[in-house]
């Protein structure tokens, strides 16, 4: 069933435990409307990357669309290189429109510049991870049914020894590949010969390699024009990206999102930024020559914040430069990007912020307070960001969302952004809580009622790729998708995440909430990070056990137990505090509770 079809289904619930869709909408109708934020979305937008891309294109050809390691690509540039690759997989005899071809890259332009290309030539992308294991990135490759990877020399050694019947061609790109002559020759032989960063791999005889400067040769007239005429037959309902999730919740499943799915939540991301701050951008695009506004993007791009709220929303949607490098704990080279003139949107996560803040080189950053700080990924630390605001003048605008919605949900107010929270709805999308019951709550009661936060929206992904039963367990008999989260909605519309609804802890009848526990522990001061998990328990069902990072090697258990015995009821307080020199995260520096656990059962 379409959203669109849900929807008018749904009008008015015919089930007694549901609050009908016209319900849901006329309360954030009003709460939207006396926020002045917008509650619809624009119909008369282009609905494909491809269509947008051109619109962009037409609009900024000469100015920098992307800069990486010293190196830039006008949009003109970008354009005609990602052309070459298209036309290179259009020439591919085993590829048609539709199919999937996979990305390992950390963040380089040829990300960028494969990524149009597969689009351009109907295809499907697959972004993996390029730290996966062996295991991890065969699974994604057979999952996916990718027929192409395209992936860098130093990391080529892990998808060589994975077992893919499928995969017909593999196209190795090495570091500076997108740099001018004689550069590009200079950091590839140091890199490979020098540093010695490439390991020697070798992929099975049947499987064609290819080096992606082959696949990036000038076009004639006659084959730029097959590849437009390839992008015209795209349309906005096929899968443009199969985004896996992050791996948080168990075994990676694909999440198919088409073109419409990405179009909308581009659209909505633009909630994240003001009035003024949008006239500001405008007014350093309109300036001659190729200098532009700068976004600045250190997070992966084959993570689906990154990428949607990142690269499509600032660089295709508003035209601005995407700013970015392979590593973004490449700190020295991180704080002096920020420090580049016109900087006026930086993609952040809360623990990157934290490892930037105990750098005492970040008193040399100096942003301009009306640079906006994105943060997603997971909900920012109190502590953080008030650290943040009070040594760089900036705000932090969080956002809340989902892979499996494209992945954004919520935003904070550009205007008046509340560390902490999750904001509220972007345009188009509606959003409930139901409890574990399967009833519907009621709206607006602030924290007096929490329940499972439900979302239904045109950035709602098509479904699990080949995976029907998951599909059907994450959405609800009413169309909405069910996060997992639990949420309270203030009376003015204002989402708090209390937690994720499988990671509480239910300790002698009472439910105890980790990030609850986190929060206090990092009020404490006495923390670098922490993730608190439940074990079970003969007596009390389970219990409270708190993995923490230090702050100062001296630190105490029974320092930091008394420090949140202050303010943590009996049943919330760890009964064992566990020091680590680190917690494990996932690539864009989420923590991961679920291998906290597996820390934790393996005592």
């Amino acid at each position: 069933m379409s959203h669109d079809d849900s929807v008018a289904q749904n009008l008015k619930s015919p089930n007694p435990n549901r609050i009908s869709d016209r319900e849901v909408a006329a309360f954030w109708h009003k709460a939207l409307t006396d926020l002045k934020r917008r509650t619809t979305l624009d119909e008369s937008l282009p609905r494909t990357v491809l269509l947008n891309w051109r619109e962009r294109v037409g609009k900024s050809s000469h100015k920098k669309a992307v800069q990486c390691l010293g190196g830039t690509l006008t949009f003109a540039e970008l354009d005609a290189m990602s052309d070459s690759i298209a036309h290179y997989f259009l020439t591919r005899p085993f590829l048609s429109k539709g199919d999937c071809v996979a990305i390992m890259l950390p963040n380089l332009t040829q990300y960028v510049v494969t990524l149009l290309g597969i689009l351009k030539a109907g295809m499907t992308v697959v972004n993996c991870n390029p730290l996966y294991t062996r295991p991890e990135i065969e699974h994604q490759l057979k999952d996916s049914g990718a027929k192409v990877l395209v992936t860098l020399a130093n990391i080529a050694k892990t998808p060589a020894e994975a077992t893919v019947p499928g995969l017909q061609e593999v196209i190795i790109t090495e570091v500076a590949d997108a740099l001018p002559l004689p550069k590009r020759i200079l950091i590839n032989s140091i890199v490979r010969y020098v540093k010695k960063m490439v390991p020697p791999y070798q992929f099975d005889a049947g499987i064609k390699v290819t080096r992606f400067l082959d696949t990036c040769r000038p076009l004639t007239d006659e084959q730029i024009a097959r590849v437009r005429d390839l992008e015209k037959l795209v349309n906005e309902n096929d899968i443009a990206f199969i985004q896996y999730t992050g791996g948080t919740t168990g075994i990676a499943k694909g999440a198919q999102l088409s073109h419409r799915n990405i179009c909308y939540n581009v659209q909505q991301s633009f909630g994240a930024f003001s009035p003024e701050w949008l006239e500001r951008v405008q007014k350093i695009q309109d300036q001659p020559g190729s200098q532009n506004a700068l976004s600045l993007l250190p997070l992966p791009f084959y993570h689906i914040y990154s990428l949607t709220c990142g690269f499509l929303s600032t660089t295709i949607g508003l035209g601005m430069t995407t700013t970015t490098l392979p590593n973004p704990r490449e700190i020295k080279q991180l704080f002096k990007l920020m420090n580049e003139p016109n900087v006026m949107v930086v993609g952040m996560i809360s623990t990157l912020m934290k490892l930037l803040l105990s750098r005492p080189e970040f008193d040399t950053v100096k942003l301009d307070p009306k640079t906006v700080i994105i943060s997603g990924g997971m909900p920012t630390s109190p502590d953080v960001a008030a650290e943040w605001g009070k040594r760089t003048g900036t705000r932090i605008t969080e956002g809340y969302g989902l892979t499996e919605a494209s992945p954004l949900i919520a935003v904070a107010d550009p205007l008046n952004p509340t560390s902490g929270v999750q904001g509220y709805p972007v345009a188009g999308t509606l959003i409930k809580l139901r409890d574990e019951e399967g009833r519907d709550l009621p709206l607006g009661k602030g924290s007096e009622v929490q329940g499972e936060l439900l979302a239904k929206g045109p950035q709602v992904m098509v479904g699990y790729h080949k995976n029907k039963d998951e599909t059907a367990r994450i959405m609800s008999d009413d169309g909405y998708l069910m996060t997992g989260d639990v949420a309270t909605i203030r009376a003015d519309g204002l989402i708090e995440i209390v937690d994720r609804k499988k990671d509480m802890i239910l300790v002698s009848g009472f439910n105890v909430y980790p990030n609850e526990i986190d929060a206090k522990a990092m009020a404490t001061g006495l923390l670098l990070e922490c993730a608190t998990v439940g074990v079970p328990d003969a007596k009390t069902g389970e219990r409270v056990v708190l993995y923490a990072v230090p702050a100062h090697k001296n630190l105490s258990q029974e320092k930091l137990s008394e420090a949140l015995n202050e303010s943590l009821t009996h049943y919330k307080r760890p009964s064992k505090i566990v020091f680590v020199d680190a917690l494990p995260k996932n690539p864009v520096g989420k923590i991961l509770r679920r291998e906290v656990r597996k820390m934790e059962s393996q005592k």
